[in-house]
Formats: C-alpha cells, structure tokens, sequence
C-alpha cells in the first residue's frame, strides 16, 4: 500500500514528510463534527419551533440531541422541570455527565442534563467542549420555547375568561385593527342590531355603510382628530 506523504523545505533541502496528513485527517474529522453539531442544531431547533406545549418541547430535544455528540448510542439524556423528570433511558452515569439550568422569566425551574453510560473507555474527559457549547445552546433553545409555550397558554386562559364575562354580561363588543381595517364584532353585537353571525364581516367598511349619508363626513372629521 503506497503512503501518502508532503513535502516541506528545511534549511534548502526537500523534506518528504507524513504531518501534513494527520494535520488533514484532524481538520476532517473537526468539520465532519461540526457538521453533525449543526444539523443536531437544526433540527432541534425547527422542532421546538412546531412545539406548542412543554411535553412536545421535551420530546424534541430528547430525541434529536444525542444526535450531536459522538457516541449518541451511548448517550442517555434528562430533562428536569418544575419536579417533573423525564429520561431518555433508563441507564446512567452520575461520573460522566454534563448539565447546564433551565431559565424561564429569569426563574430557574429545571436543568438538561446529559451522561455518558457505562461500557466505552475514554482517555480525558468524555465531552468535549463543543459538546457542552451544544448542551448550552440546546438549554436556552428550550427555555425560549417554555417560555413563549406559558406566554401563549396564558393567553388563551384570559381569553377564554374574558369571553366567559362579555357572554355572561350579555354585552356586544367589537376590536377595531386601524392599521388592517379588521374589526372583530361579537356574535351579542351582531344580534343587538338584528343581524345573524353571517351578516356581518369582520371589516370596518360593515360600520361605516351604516352611518347616515348626511354625517359620513362629520364622523370622518371626528376620526381623523382622533388619529
């Protein structure tokens, strides 16, 4: 088998050499990892974007991070929220590990944690510090996504308990967006003026057609002050 050398010149004399090609092979391999980091990333990433709800978020990252490190048949990852674990699998290794906080509003409600199970013999340490760069940046991936999942179901909790009180009240209400045109009338305002929930689209031209010929151009001046 022919070896592959490179050539250097010392001192005015060619000088045949193997270095080049390790320098080559370690230059492979780092971008061959940082590759596979990156598309660990992406997909975790576009994941905990579809994510509507925190288990979902969870799975994700459960599923794709061992992806991103060497050994990920060897990888065994969990996730601690609020009390709450969950585990990937059920072997761990409380000497090889890695972890890094969970922060949702400023608030540390759990950890990512990631170990290295038993049966592979690793000189140094089991990670390496791109792997626990990826560790870090996968954490605040999830905490972004936890915190915009509360934000969105605290929302549609108001929502429905403000809902909840216009129908309880028995009044008509309507949400003008000036910038759209877009009004939203209730279904108890549309019944107030007689009309079905059909009769009435959602834009401000359904309001504007009602008002009397004679003061179009008096309500318009009145806006126009407002604006």
């Amino acid at each position: 088998m022919l070896e592959s050398f490179y050539y250097r010149v010392e001192r005015g004399i060619i000088v045949a050499t193997k270095e080049g090609s390790d320098n080559l092979a370690r230059s492979v391999f780092a971008l061959q990892k940082r590759m596979k980091e990156l598309d660990c990333v992406y997909r975790i990433f576009n994941e905990l974007h579809k994510s509507s709800t925190a288990d979902e978020a969870v799975k994700s990252v459960m599923e794709q991070l061992p992806q991103g490190f060497r050994f990920p048949e060897q990888m065994a990852i969990r996730i601690e929220i609020d009390g709450n674990e969950h585990r990937s699998v059920d072997q761990w290794s409380d000497e090889r590990v890695i972890s890094t906080e969970i922060v949702v509003n400023g608030r540390e409600i759990g950890t990512i944690s990631v170990s290295l199970t038993e049966g592979l013999d690793i000189k140094g340490s089991p990670f390496l510090k791109e792997e626990k760069k990826l560790l870090s940046g996968v954490a605040a991936a999830l905490s972004s996504t936890l915190e915009r999942v509360i934000i969105q179901r605290e929302l549609k909790e108001s929502l429905a308990r403000l809902t909840f009180a216009v129908e309880a009240s028995g009044e008509g209400i309507w949400d003008w967006d000036i910038k759209t045109g877009k009004v939203v009338f209730s279904k108890r305002w549309k019944e107030m003026f007689g009309f079905s929930d059909e009769e009435i689209s959602d834009h401000v031209s359904e309001w504007e057609k009602r008002i009397y010929p004679e003061d179009v151009e008096e309500v318009k001046s009145v806006l126009n002050r407002c604006f």
